[in-house]
């Protein structure tokens, strides 16, 4: 069918970048192209199929209601594709092709990008995209292979692999605790210098479970901040108290510059118990680069994981 001439696999792939990015300039940089390419590969596509799938003008770039009918199929042709080459790579005996990760902007910096350059080096056919926010990311709506999640457990509709529950601690440093009173139990909060991270929806509440019931705890906050390693730094220096996890502290915990405290009460900032795992979209087969890097972050994040301090 004539129609049918610039409908390819490439086609597709790119208008599912430029339908989730919104952008045809943020998808010619991931590309390595002009954005004048990308525009044409669009406007070819848009004749193929006799309708306009992107309102554009010089701020945005708006998907049709002819975009939203055809994102999920471009979306699955483009996966099908992917897991073909990879499978054709497999039975080549190489591990190869992009690997587009998202993670937490602070989890991220402490927990994967220090691992990257040896990923790199076992696996140097791979190409990675590293993405990391602290926006939530939908996995069927992202082009994201694998998402470091850190909340609840995941729906039951997403592949999920846990690494760890978090732990949080609260803390302050050897002299906070010589210059202040005793803290006995919660209610004696209210009394010190708490250190809050303030994220989009305002400070964290802190939490401490008493006769097996969760209870939110009056305190006075010295320090708010969206910056959680401001707020640890400020702690070590003797400035208050934080209410942090145990993938953010550990190190300050092993080396004693912050010192937990009223564990009994195991404080936390949230009512659910909250999980470190990595999720990644329903797919028949998961292609071998994907299930590569899940391994290889199970076996360096370890069980437990490295950085639970009980």
């Amino acid at each position: 069918m004539e129609q049918l001439k610039n409908i390819n696999g490439y086609a597709l792939m790119i208008f599912s970048l430029v339908y989730e990015h919104k952008s045809f300039s943020i998808v010619a940089r991931l590309q390595h192209v002009a954005p004048s390419t990308i525009s044409r590969v669009i406007s070819q596509l848009e004749q193929s199929l006799n309708c306009q799938l992107f309102h554009r003008n010089t701020r945005a770039v708006i998907a049709t209601e002819h975009a939203e009918m055809l994102i999920d199929y471009a979306r699955n042709i483009s996966q099908n594709l992917t897991d073909i080459f990879d499978q054709i790579g497999e039975q080549r005996c190489e591990i190869q092709g992009r690997v587009r990760l998202n993670a937490p902007v602070l989890f991220g910096q402490l927990h994967i990008v220090p691992w990257l350059a040896e990923l790199n080096a076992r696996f140097p056919k791979l190409v990675f995209e590293l993405i990391l926010t602290d926006e939530f990311i939908d996995p069927f709506k992202s082009s994201t292979d694998i998402i470091f999640g850190m909340n609840h457990l995941p729906d039951s509709n997403f592949h999920a692999r846990v690494f760890h529950q978090v732990q949080y601690y609260l803390l302050a440093s050897p002299q906070y605790l010589k210059q202040h009173a005793t803290i006995n139990s919660p209610v004696d909060l209210i009394d010190h210098q708490c250190l809050v991270y303030q994220g989009v929806y305002g400070p964290n509440k802190w939490y401490f479970k008493t006769n097996e019931q969760l209870t939110a705890t009056a305190i006075s906050a010295t320090l708010t901040s969206n910056n959680a390693a401001a707020l640890t730094t400020a702690a070590k220096q003797g400035m208050g108290l934080v209410l942090f996890p145990d993938w953010l502290v550990y190190e300050e915990i092993q080396a004693g510059t912050l010192i937990p405290l009223l564990s009994e009460y195991q404080g936390t900032i949230y009512t659910e118990p909250q999980f470190i795992s990595v999720i990644y979209p329903h797919t028949k087969k998961m292609p071998t680069k994907v299930r590569t890097v899940i391994d290889f972050f199970i076996e360096k994040f370890g069980c437990p994981a490295y950085w639970q301090c009980d």
